[in-house]
């Protein structure tokens, strides 16, 4: 009995429902094993769609095209799936129908002189009962089926012909051509062409290492201080022919191989000439592209045993080779690959050695080894591999490897506004189009969301975060406001690309979710404080419980799996795991809190200690989610229950103030019927002026206590963006002060030379900052998306040679001022002053500026006026030892409200 024919059936997503009744009308071919039809549909969760999609019209006996004009219209249908059915109809590889679903100019398409139907190529909409157009449908299709039998391949080359590569190329390139975009709803195109979107990836060293066994202290102090020189891929390929190329998950390793491929391909068949050497630093002639999976390698060895592994390494490749062209594809003979390969000029792109099972990797990383050492002299090798994969056996000997770094502040940039302009279909010939102008717009709504969202920095510098980030904005015109629900949407995300994978191992996402959940708790509660790092075995234990496994093996199975395909979990150390990014670890930790309600977690120290501060954030927005406003309120008020005295309640008062501010996306008053207003009127009345004149000031002392104690939880009277200016409305002032004529305006015993002249200035209204600029500010700039120690745009171009001869990443101490966000930020120079002001969107004040700001028209003596000062006005030379934090003296402010111009800190000026 003969086989069914497989179908394939293209469609616009426009015109699901007819594919619905389309599919509801062919089952009776189904049934009576005609035919076996195929849609994307029926793509399993978490199967790469592309691939799926090349796989199915390449396996196709007949191809469907229901065509409109959003067929028409659409860049893959018409582009991609079109080109390619066509191409293997012209060489008798398949048969192609074209079935008019909606009126449209088809006629003057590629496809407008084959079978059309229904009858006569009228739409089936065109007919007044649609069941008679779909079963006219399913008539003409039968017959066609009945008349295929004897149909055979058309023979791959005329005697003595040299077999032409270019439908291999034209293939190579259309696979090649197109991002997939995964598991983010149905408001994004699930494909984008690569042109647009790829942005030019780095490489940041030679091997892939690791900080050893370094102190934490000097382990952090090390990944934020050190100095990266970095170099381009083209870089890497120009004076490394053969290379492998490792990198975190997401970090770009397929995308990189597809878009040398692609441009191989085009630049061979004469579609880009030149690109090899223009954008894969590739000199002379285009070296012949073979894009390979590893993963299909090592199926293809273990399905045929006879092509074992070594001692024949290279003669498995190759024969591996032939596999991919069987059946005369593209119309090139079976050896064909093969043979290219043998002759040298061939560029072999080997990607995914971390996706081959673990008890297989080092067996193909020793064929791969074996062919290279045979192969390499005429031929290049570009291997790709998580870097959790690359170690022990599955690290090849004959191949330096190469890390990708991060995206940086260009990096994003390019790839956002390539993002936006593929969704529009902005014409590179047409810059000033509509279509142009309607992606500038979005690009500047899209940074902007980018730039307002204060969690987002560290996820932008990695590409496959970058563009879950594009995704959710695109899908839902905003970024969720509550960090929670952003990690959330990050978490699945992650978990659901490669669910497939786990599925087979029996592990869904959310039981996935549920262990990482148990482990992030238990690197948090560790005895010796919170890990970043952890040992296998005590991983292992942390999550077998969750498993429901007694064997500790089974339960580091799954770590290995996690570590290779999940994206949240690496392992940059030998013997050890850890969380892609800190933040992970700290939502699923939350995650794990507001799942079991056990309170016993979270003990006084453990709420106000520096390394669980994320966490009780994190725990305030999945309470809300989960439970609720009472949700939330219940821990807000175990929060104010810690406060005792005034440094305690404004410690906790900050810290509830910040779990408050963090739900407030989510609607209603967690606060309401809590203590929360009485202590926070009763902790920030210490900071003001007294209203009684003579009334008693709380000590120096316990002021700064109390405001050490608000900025350790979140102080709020830094939070609030617009009650961090003041508006002055300028005049005429004298500005200057000499110590010549005590009679004359302007006299200071003390003056300085450079003060002199006193003389008269006139000013225009501006703004300027209530308090010297914080550390907790500060910090935002170093680590902002657009980082701003890394972004040569916010600096002086004196200043940026000066960073760059001296590495900076962020201020002398840093490390330790992150102790203390509301006290002023100090170590820094004037570049850097300048550079932070840049990055706001303002600038220093001029001198002038400064001196009416702190002395006003009248010219005070001091910021207050003419009382000598007192603890209560400022802090002079340095008397507690350090710069206090900013607004601690009531009796010090300006009449305008600025604090602090007075003792403290030396403030930079324009």
């Amino acid at each position: 009995m003969p086989q069914p024919a497989r179908v394939f059936v293209s469609y616009s997503h426009e015109d699901d429902r007819y594919r619905v009744a389309l599919t509801r009308h062919l089952r009776l071919l189904e049934r009576q094993g005609l035919i076996e039809s195929w849609f994307d549909r029926k793509i399993l969760p978490g199967e790469a769609l592309d691939a799926a999609i090349q796989r199915e019209l390449e396996r196709a006996e007949v191809v469907l095209f229901l065509v409109s004009a959003d067929f028409l219209a659409s860049e893959y249908c018409y582009g991609v799936e079109m080109k390619r059915a066509t191409e293997r109809y012209e060489a008798g590889e398949a048969l192609v129908v074209t079935l008019i679903v909606r009126a449209c100019d088809w006629h003057s398409s590629p496809f407008g002189k084959l079978l059309a139907l229904p009858t006569d190529g009228k739409p089936v909409t065109s007919w007044d009962n649609p069941d008679e157009a779909w079963t006219d449908v399913a008539r003409g299709l039968r017959r066609l089926l009945e008349t295929r039998q004897g149909r055979a391949p058309r023979a791959a080359a005329a005697p003595g012909k040299a077999p032409d590569p270019r439908r291999y190329l034209e293939a190579l390139d259309s696979h090649c051509s197109w991002i997939k975009l995964q598991g983010m709803g149905a408001k994004v195109a699930e494909l984008l062409p690569l042109d647009r979107v790829y942005t030019r990836l780095r490489v940041r060293s030679a091997r892939a290492g690791n900080l050893g066994e370094k102190g934490k202290k000097a382990r952090m102090e090390e990944e934020l201080l050190r100095g990266e020189t970095s170099a381009s891929l083209a870089e890497v390929l120009r004076d490394h022919p053969s290379a492998v190329l490792v990198g975190d998950p997401g970090s770009g390793k397929t995308t990189f191989l597809k878009f040398a491929a692609q441009k191989l391909a085009r630049d061979l068949l004469g579609a880009e000439k030149g690109a090899a050497k223009a954008q894969l630093g590739i000199a002379g002639d285009a070296p012949f592209p073979i894009l390979l999976r590893l993963s299909e390698l090592a199926e293809f060895l273990v399905a045929n045993p006879e092509h074992g592994y070594p001692p024949n390494a290279t003669e498995h490749l190759l024969r591996f080779l032939d596999y991919t062209l069987r059946g005369a594809a593209h119309g090139l003979p079976q050896t064909y690959l093969r043979d290219r390969l043998v002759e040298g000029g061939c560029f072999l792109l080997l990607d995914g050695l971390d996706e081959v099972p673990a008890a297989s990797r080092g067996r193909i990383a020793a064929l791969i080894d074996q062919a290279v050492a045979e192969l390499r002299g005429e031929n290049r090798f570009l291997l790709t591999c998580r870097t959790r994969a690359y170690e022990g056996k599955a690290c090849l000997g004959t191949l330096e490897s190469f890390t990708l770094a991060d995206f940086g502040p260009q990096e994003v940039e390019s790839f956002v506004r390539g993002w936006c302009r593929a969704l529009h279909h902005v014409d590179s010939e047409e810059p000033a189009s509509a279509a142009a102008r309607d992606a500038e717009a979005y690009w500047g709504q899209l940074q902007e969301a980018l730039d307002a969202h204060p969690n987002v920095g560290p996820l932008t510098r990695n590409p496959l975060m970058l563009t879950m980030l594009a995704v959710v904005h695109w899908s839902h015109h905003k970024l969720p406001e509550q960090r929670a629900e952003l990690y959330k949407v990050a978490v699945e995300y992650l978990l659901d690309s490669r669910a497939e994978q786990a599925k087979e191992k029996g592990y869904t996402p959310q039981l996935r979710q549920e262990a990482l959940q148990a482990l992030a708790l238990a690197m948090f509660e560790d005895e010796e404080g919170l890990q970043r790092s952890y040992g296998l075995e005590s991983a292992a234990d942390a999550i077998r419980e969750v498993l429901a496994v007694e064997e500790r093996l089974a339960a580091l199975d799954f770590l290995e799996e996690e570590t290779v395909h999940s994206g949240l979990l690496v392992s940059h150390t030998e013997g050890e795991v850890e969380f892609w990014h800190l933040t992970f670890q700290e939502y699923l930790t939350a995650l794990e809190l507001a799942a079991s309600g056990d309170w016993r977690h979270l003990a006084e120290e453990r709420l106000f200690a520096d390394q669980w501060n994320e966490v009780v954030l994190l725990l305030g927005g999945c309470l809300r989610r989960n439970n609720g406003v009472r949700g939330a309120k219940k821990l807000v008020e175990k929060v104010l229950a810690t406060g005792r005295d005034l440094p305690t309640k404004a410690r906790a008062v900050g810290l509830a103030g910040r779990i408050l501010r963090d739900v407030r996306p989510y609607g209603g008053d967690p606060a309401a019927g809590t203590a929360f207003e009485t202590l926070l009127e009763e902790t920030l009345a210490i900071f003001r002026p007294p209203a009684e004149e003579g009334a008693p000031i709380a000590p120096e002392s316990l002021r700064v206590e109390v405001g050490e104690a608000l900025g350790q939880a979140g102080d709020p009277r830094l939070e609030d963006e617009e009650s961090l200016w003041v508006d002055l409305p300028g005049g005429t002032f004298l500005m200057g002060a000499q110590r010549e004529d005590s009679e004359a305006p302007g006299y200071d015993a003390e003056a300085f030379d450079a003060e002199a002249p006193v003389r008269r200035i006139t000013l225009s209204p501006f703004r300027i900052g209530r308090y010297p600029v914080t550390v907790g500010l500060f910090r935002r700039f170093v680590e902002a998306r657009h980082v701003g120690y890394l972004d040569p745009r916010y600096w002086d171009p004196k200043g940026w040679a000066w960073r760059e001869n001296e590495e900076l990443v962020a201020p002398d101490g840093w490390l330790d001022q992150l102790r203390h966000p509301n006290r002023p930020v100090t170590g820094v120079s004037w570049y850097e002053a300048d550079a932070y002001c840049r990055w706001r969107g303002g600038r220093l004040p001029t001198d002038a500026q400064w001196e009416y700001a702190a002395r006003g028209e009248e010219g005070r003596k001091y910021p207050w006026g003419k009382a000598e000062p007192t603890d209560s006005h400022a802090c002079f030379d340095y008397r507690i030892g350090y710069a206090p934090p900013v607004g601690v003296y009531p009796l010090g402010a300006t009449p305008d409200g600025l604090h602090d111009l007075a003792g403290g800190v030396w403030e930079w000026c324009q």
